[in-house]
């Protein structure tokens, strides 16, 4: 399975869930630096997770880069409704929501 079926099948999920704007937030905070969270069309897990998820989707991309792969790369970073747009969003609210409980 290549990157782009990859992510066309993450986009399914998406479609069974709707928290409104959110795209994740805290579950469990018994754990401050490592939370449970839960990004919508995907379910829980540590906040440690969902940032390996998408360091390593990036790191893909950037493997993609050097071997001349654009259109997939441009095709991961630009589409609407993209997994790792999604994905960062997701981490921008949590991280959010982690400063406000400090």
């Amino acid at each position: 399975m290549n990157l782009q079926e990859s992510i066309r099948g993450d986009l399914k999920l998406f479609e069974y869930e709707d928290m409104g704007d959110r795209k994740g937030y805290i579950t469990d905070n018994s754990n401050p630096q490592d939370p449970d969270v839960r990004i919508v069309g995907f379910g829980d897990m540590r906040f440690s997770q969902l940032t390996a998820n998408v360091q390593g989707k990036l790191k893909d991309l950037a493997q993609r880069a050097e071997n001349g792969d654009y259109r997939t790369v441009e095709w991961a970073v630009n589409s609407e409704g993209g997994i790792l747009g999604f994905l960062l969003e997701a981490i921008i609210e949590i991280e959010a929501e982690m400063e406000e409980g400090q």
